[in-house]
């Protein structure tokens, strides 16, 4: 029963006596430490809207406020009407369940523009004791289709312009002191500019190298050539072949590209992407058709963990195993390893689960910039992952040789057949098999 049909049934059924017309209520003034209990006479203060003269007697803070700028709230934020009687009010609040006073600080608005990854988006609100709440409402409102943001504790990032200083944004108190600090404009109107963040994750692309090989891979590593080498030549060779129709196919994709760019690889990273598609493209294909069926390509794929968000630009699974694929720009390979370093650790953790972090974990990684190429495996388990990636691998996209063209697609291959293969010795194969045939029958 609500508060409202309780004090409309109290409205009937009780007249208060003189000697129990003295009633105890517990409120939360919005902002405050904690909660404190108010008296109140019924005889005197019959329901909500009465109760708002003895608040702004007892909070300094509300001396100067309207009556009509206080607004009552439950203890899940939904809104009390005023006319609800304090008697049922009294029956139903406590220390840590308070009803809470919410009010309005200014006439000014609030302007917010966020922006979350690659999404943006504006919120006006009122500059209230409420800002803080009403914030993460309507940036959750906002992303609502967002898998990241669903149950994240979501803090803010702003930029002061005057000193290149980066403020977090973390509670009530920081916004609040924010808000203190920004002027009004001529539409009597406060702007932020505001990154939306999740606490304790970062997003991929926001993982420096260091950073990633320290607190996840607990190694000290000064650059990306001091990590242990994968030595992907090591691989065993394809048990069937690419056949020679497909890489002269291979090769003619490449020289068209490279006559329609005017042989530029590098002028951005969706330029990139137009030449890494055609390598990945033939080795799915080739281990599909030839070693298991149920390898498949994904773009833009969504991953979430403990550490990382974010997105992959290429995602290859084979028995519902990924392996993860990041595009670069140029001079941007550090950037790029650690990000798929963060990528490859949240994969480990969708794959076996937040409880299994003692279970041996074995993934691949691919870090490209279309002409170089580095490969990254992860063994160990997640408690204490062990990383290795090659040296660059350098293949020329245009003009008459692509020997390395072609030695990078077989790299590929090799790594998605030694991906199928570790999956076939798993003990869980069948059970993984099973899993996606009748996956399959369900489509």
């Amino acid at each position: 029963m609500s508060y409202k049909d309780k004090s409309r049934l109290t409205k009937f059924t009780e007249c208060p006596s003189i000697s129990n017309s003295i009633i105890k209520i517990w409120v939360l003034l919005e902002g405050s430490l904690s909660a404190v209990k108010l008296k109140a006479d019924l005889s005197k203060t019959k329901d909500l809207d009465d109760f708002k003269y003895i608040l702004k007697r007892e909070f300094k803070k509300l001396e100067n406020i309207g009556l009509q700028n206080i607004l009552f709230l439950d203890n899940n934020n939904t809104p009390i009407p005023p006319d609800t009687l304090l008697q049922s009010l009294a029956e139903n609040t406590m220390d840590i369940k308070p009803l809470i006073i919410r009010y309005l600080i200014s006439d000014s608005n609030i302007i917010i523009n966020f922006k979350f990854l690659h999404n943006t988006g504006e919120c006006k609100i009122p500059y209230s004791s409420g800002a803080w709440y009403l914030l993460q409402k309507e940036v959750k409102k906002k992303f609502k289709n967002n898998n990241y943001l669903k149950n994240a504790n979501i803090i803010f990032l702003i930029n002061n312009n005057s000193n290149d200083k980066v403020n977090l944004i973390e509670n009530e108190f920081h916004l609040m002191t924010l808000l203190k600090e920004t002027k009004s404009n001529k539409s009597n109107e406060r702007i932020l500019n505001l990154k939306v963040k999740i606490k304790g994750k970062k997003a991929f692309e926001n993982w420096k190298f260091k950073e990633v090989t320290h607190e996840i891979y607990n190694n000290e590593y000064t650059n990306v050539d001091a990590m242990p080498k994968f030595l992907i030549e090591n691989l065993p060779e394809l048990s069937l072949p690419i056949e020679e129709e497909e890489i002269k196919y291979f090769i003619t994709n490449l020289k068209n590209k490279a006559f329609a760019f005017h042989n530029c690889i590098h002028t951005n990273k969706a330029t990139v992407h137009e030449y890494v598609s055609i390598f990945i493209t033939i080795a799915v294909k080739h281990i599909r058709k030839y070693k298991d069926s149920t390898t498949k390509l994904k773009m833009e794929s969504e991953l979430n963990g403990t550490r990382g968000y974010g997105n992959v630009d290429y995602e290859i699974k084979i028995q519902n195993v990924p392996i993860l694929i990041n595009e670069v720009k140029k001079q941007d390979m550090e950037k790029g390893v650690a990000q798929n370093l963060i990528q490859i650790y949240t994969a480990g953790e969708k794959l076996l689960g937040k409880r299994k972090r003692d279970e041996p974990v074995n993934l691949f990684g691919i870090v490209t910039m279309g002409d170089i190429w580095r490969f990254i495996y992860l063994s160990g388990t997640l408690q204490n992952p062990i990383a290795k990636i090659t040296e660059e691998i350098r293949c020329n996209c245009f003009g008459n040789d692509y020997q390395e063209a072609k030695k990078v697609v077989l790299y590929i291959a090799q790594l998605l057949q030694a991906q199928a293969d570790m999956l076939k010795n798993n003990n869980n194969y069948e059970e993984r098999n099973n899993k996606h045939i009748k996956k399959i029958g369900s489509d």
